[in-house]
Formats: structure tokens, sequence, C-alpha cells
């Protein structure tokens, strides 16, 4: 009985340190670090997702390899109304600010995983709280100093970007030729 209550703290402890499942594909690494992650089955291969990727307008800085993609988001305001909020219930590091972060495509048989982390959040416009230009990253905003989520401000603002990230990162099946 003991040996089962040791390895059953051995796993809970081993699970926490690589990553924290937190909501909406979001995870807290070990470094807490947030990252967004989600796996897509497709009917694509390896090249004609690159082609998606790279057609797609939502990408830059493109670097492909065997059998993955790295690329950047080209920064860009989160249409949070799409999505069903209000301006005056949104987050304001969403409302006010564009966003960018880096993003990992792994291709695997019929599939791949997408991950994406350093969101990064840059203020469009002077207001009184910040200055346009101005930077902070998704973990300024959302983490609390002992690193622990404030949900109050995480919880909303990820549910914005999951269903964003779901559709810009969504390449599942091969476009069809419609020229007769």
């Amino acid at each position: 009985m003991k040996k089962l209550i040791l390895v059953s703290i051995g796993l809970l402890f081993f699970n926490y340190g690589f990553s924290q499942t937190l909501s909406n594909n979001f995870e807290l690494d070990e470094n807490q670090n947030i990252l967004w992650r989600t796996i897509n089955n497709t009917e694509l291969d390896f090249n004609n997702l690159v082609e998606a990727i790279e057609t797609s307008g939502y990408y830059e800085k493109i670097n492909i390899g065997d059998d993955y993609v790295n690329c950047e988001f080209k920064p860009y305001q989160l249409d949070f109304a799409k999505y069903g909020h209000k301006y005056m219930t949104t987050p304001f590091y969403i409302s006010r600010n564009l966003v960018s972060a880096n993003i990992k495509f792994e291709f695997k048989e019929a599939r791949y995983r997408v991950t994406i982390r350093n969101i990064l959040f840059t203020q469009n416009a002077d207001d009184a709280l910040s200055q346009q230009g101005e930077q902070h990253s998704f973990e300024w905003w959302v983490l609390n100093k002992k690193g622990k989520i404030k949900k109050n401000f995480f919880e909303p603002g990820s549910d914005i970007m999951n269903k964003d990230f779901q559709i810009k990162t969504s390449f599942t099946t091969k476009k069809v030729d419609d020229n007769w």
C-alpha cells in the first residue's frame, strides 16, 4: 500500500513538473510560460500543409524542416466581436493590442500538432495607461507574482484566443480546383 501511495505522489509531481493544463488548449510549462497546443487531423500531406501555411497570409518568417514548420503570426488585432464578446467585457490586453507569437507545426501521419509560444501583445494606440508600441507577454497579463493564473484576466482572453488560433491553424482538407 505504501508503494502505491509513493508511486501516486511521484507521478503527481512528475506530471506537474512538465506542464499544467489550464483551459482552452492552453498549458503552463515548467518555466511558467503559457503555450497553446492542439492536434488536428488532416487530409493534406506535408507539402500541401506547408503550402496552406504559406498562402494563408497569417504567418511570416516561415522556416521549413523535414516534418515541421516554424513561423510567427504577423501582428494582428484579435476580433473579439466575431466570437461573441463585447468591448466592455473583453480584457483590454485583447481589445487594445495587436497579438503576435511563435508557432510550430509538426506533421506526423495525416495529422499535425500546433504549438504556439511567446504570445506577445503590442499596444496599438496611445491611451492613459500605456503608449503605442509598448509590449507585454501573455504571462505578464495573466500570471500573478507567484506564477498563478489570474482567472478573471485569463478566462475571457483565452476563450477568444483559442477560437481565433483554431481558425488560423486549421488546415484539414485539400482545396478543390473549381476552375472548369
